[in-house]
């Protein structure tokens, strides 16, 4: 049983989605996570789900909303029950996503401290990944949820934060950049951000932007709060004009595994059954087939292609286009296997699973990390997470994604025999070898 409110409410058993009814079960579902593991008194519920001018009906209409709820989640377990006056939800350790994502958080927090940089940066990208957009999104007006609302969004933030430490730690900087001036730009008062922003770019040898960003910093913080920067933030200020070395970036550490331990992990499963990915491009169009042993066709015999906002069949005889399957999202990678066809947003950092049948979008799931490659098989979704540098592309660790629940199970890195990335070629095939 799964229970997720970062992002849109959905409830989960076996990784299979609970439909949970109308508007007013889902708030009273929500209210009740909100509470879990203590008793929620009805005139609390009626309060919550109706406001001050609740129906005459409203102590009967909550008892057949309960019902139902009770219905669709206890399963072969007693979750919801009543008690005197009021109702009990019992949510186990690592239930909810926001549970899980907090004690990551604190994981992620203490193995920076310790100076473990890697595992900081891993584990907090596993804790971020559990979003699926913002937290009970369904709820964003809702009195109810607003004081939730706010808390896990500032844990969130503080989770970037983090999480960019570690990295800048790592001598990353130069990947963070974008995404630093996108957070900047959304939280222009935050001056951790800042502050991140400012030694990346420093480090990446563009030190007049850096001092660019101070300084709109500084003219934000004195029109919306009349006030100068924190002392944190001047002295960096003053380290980049002076080109203090305690901003010199770091060296790449090596990677942790040698590569005769990573031989024997369950990705070779792929390599095994004979899973082959080939790409071309042609007229702009990225096609995709996955084979085993060059003998077994995409589904139907026909090929698939990236096309504009979807995924695009063909005509293997022709090449042409006969039907496209709306995605709404910029596909960058497809993969056919575990029964379904699967298709990476690598910009929204998403996979959605399409039915081969009916081609029917089947779900969406949100991916944590930096996805650049997908290969399906040996009982998974796997993701290969990669960067690019001076040219060249490197695979610096794979995912491994339940095909049910969407969560990524593992996060391996890939040294090789030398301590360095793997680099040469498409992220696919590197994925792959």
């Amino acid at each position: 049983m799964e229970f997720r409110i970062l992002g849109p409410l959905e409830v989960a058993v076996g990784g299979r989605r609970v439909e949970l009814g109308g508007r007013k079960q889902r708030e009273l579902i929500a209210i009740l996570l909100l509470h879990a593991n203590d008793v929620v008194s009805a005139d609390k519920l009626i309060d919550e789900l109706w406001g001050e001018s609740p129906p005459p009906t409203a102590a009967k209409t909550l008892q057949a909303h309960v019902s139902r709820l009770r219905k669709a989640i206890n399963a072969d377990e007693a979750r919801l029950e009543t008690r005197g006056q009021g109702y009990f939800l019992r949510v186990e350790p690592d239930q909810l996503d926001a549970g899980r994502f907090q004690r990551l958080l604190e994981d992620g927090r203490r193995a920076l401290a310790r100076g473990e940089a890697g595992s900081a940066a891993e584990t907090l990208e596993e804790a971020l990944a559990l979003w699926r957009g913002p937290a009970l999104a369904d709820f964003t007006y809702e009195s109810f949820a607003q004081a939730e609302i706010s808390r896990l969004e500032d844990l969130r933030l503080s989770a970037l934060e983090e999480r960019n430490e570690a990295e800048l730690a790592l001598g990353r900087h130069a990947e963070l950049v974008a995404e630093l001036e996108a957070l900047v730009q959304q939280h222009p008062l935050r001056e951790r951000l800042r502050g991140q922003l400012m030694l990346a770019l420093y480090r990446s040898d563009r030190q007049a932007e850096a001092l660019e960003v101070y300084r709109r910093g500084r003219m934000a913080f004195a029109e919306e709060l009349g006030l100068e920067p924190s002392h944190a933030l001047q002295r960096l200020e003053r380290q980049i004009l002076e080109h203090d070395p305690v901003l010199a970036a770091p060296a790449r550490p090596r990677a942790p595994f040698a590569l005769a331990p990573l031989r024997r992990r369950p990705l070779l499963g792929l390599v095994a059954a004979g899973l082959v990915l080939a790409a071309s491009v042609a007229a702009g169009t990225a096609i995709f087939q996955l084979s085993r042993g060059g003998s077994e066709a995409a589904p139907q015999g026909r090929g698939l292609a990236i096309a504009g906002g979807g995924l695009g069949v063909l005509d293997p005889s022709t090449g042409e286009l006969v039907e496209t399957i709306p995605l709404g999202t910029a596909p960058a990678a497809v993969a056919v296997g575990e029964g379904s066809t699967w298709v990476l947003d690598a910009d929204d950092r998403t996979v959605t699973r399409v039915d081969p049948d009916d081609r029917a979008v089947r779900r969406t799931f949100s991916i944590g990390t930096r996805p650049t490659a997908l290969v399906a098989g040996a009982g998974a979704v796997w993701i290969g997470n990669g960067f690019r540098e001076g040219g060249t592309s490197f695979l610096g660790s794979v995912s491994r994604v339940d095909r049910e629940s969407g969560l990524v199970d593992e996060t391996i890195r890939l040294p090789t025999a030398g301590g360095e990335p793997f680099q040469g070629g498409g992220f696919e095939q590197q994925l792959m070898a």
